[in-house]
């Protein structure tokens, strides 16, 4: 178990009832989402194992997995996403690659949604730019700067 989840009795218990489970990720979201340190290793570990492994034993959030993800596995992600994934595994990046809190990342994901090879379709890169900047403070201000300075290619 991860200490911050125990700290906040987020950490899920054999056999308690849904309500309570339905609960324990609510709150395990909301924690992430204020960018609690703990709680975005915790992701951000979880995340790398499957990234790593696939393994699909522990259950993650995506959004808040992806936010802390250096320079280098970022660049192998939207290259998978570009080039190998399925559908399905395709959409779910494209939704979420968004979250990353490196302005890079950022900058490198929203600049690929006009490069020349066209590896977007037109909705890929309208939810792509639209999930970047609902993500975060930081995705909003880049997101902007973006649409304006390359609203033609857009």
């Amino acid at each position: 178990t991860q200490a911050h989840l125990v700290k906040h009795e987020l950490e899920g218990v054999d056999f308690e009832p849904s309500s309570i489970t339905s609960l324990r990720n609510s709150a395990r979201h909301w924690n992430c989402q204020g960018l609690d340190r703990d709680c975005l290793t915790n992701e951000h570990n979880k995340f790398m194992e499957y990234f790593t492994t696939g393994s699909t034993d522990s259950i993650f959030n995506f959004c808040h997995g992806l936010r802390n993800v250096d320079t280098d596995i970022f660049r192998q992600l939207l290259n998978h996403v570009a080039y190998n994934a399925s559908y399905g595994n395709r959409t779910n990046y494209i939704n979420n690659l968004g979250c990353s809190l490196n302005e890079q990342n950022l900058k490198s994901l929203m600049q690929s949604s006009i490069n020349s090879s066209n590896i977007f379709t037109d909705n890929e890169r309208h939810n792509l730019i639209t999930n970047t900047m609902n993500r975060s403070p930081l995705g909003l201000d880049l997101g902007m700067d973006f649409i304006s300075e390359n609203y033609a290619s857009l």
